[in-house]
């Protein structure tokens, strides 16, 4: 079974607009999925534990957002081994998607997720440090210092949100 974990605010909204040209190319396919939209920041997380908790044996978690939904999914996943995980493009910078050359196709990469083509095994990091409750996943980068204050302050601005809705969300980190 397919499950779409939708983050409805990624690039400032406008992935609303491919989700619903995604589930275009799904009714026209008949494909049968499920589809869930985060409501709040860490919902992703608690979607993708409840969803990698379900008793099948071939769960296919598909994001549609950012880098920060994948991670958030990453980091909620409970069983590796039965969950495959697949990205439909739909945040700001999308580093993890051109890393992983996943295509802007919409369509293509549609058809590579629901077809198991291009599939490939990835890496993943495990972080944890004194203090750390849970140890924390992560596919696309990690820092510390200054670079994750960096980050952690500009996903925090409203500087990004704004430039977003232009395009130019990169352009906050250099800000």
């Amino acid at each position: 079974m397919l499950y779409f974990i939708v983050n409805q605010t990624a690039k400032t909204g406008k992935s609303m607009g491919i989700w619903r040209e995604v589930r275009t190319y799904l009714k026209d396919w008949h494909v049968p999925y499920k589809a869930f939209r985060t409501q709040y920041a860490g919902h992703a997380r608690l979607l993708a534990k409840k969803i990698s908790s379900l008793p099948d044996d071939d769960i296919r978690i598909v994001v549609l957002g950012g880098d920060g939904t994948m991670n958030e999914v990453i980091n909620g996943i409970v069983d590796f081994e039965r969950v495959k995980v697949g990205l439909i493009p739909a945040g700001s910078g999308n580093d993890f998607a051109k890393g992983a050359k996943i295509t802007t196709d919409v369509e293509q990469n549609l058809r590579n997720i629901i077809f198991n083509e291009n599939v490939y095994a990835c890496d993943l990091g495990l972080v944890s440090y004194e203090g750390c409750e849970k140890p924390h996943y992560f596919a696309i980068s990690a820092g510390y210092g200054f670079d994750a204050i960096v980050c952690k302050l500009t996903n925090e601005s409203k500087l990004k949100m704004k430039l977003n809705k232009f395009g130019l969300g990169k352009m906050a980190y250099i800000l």
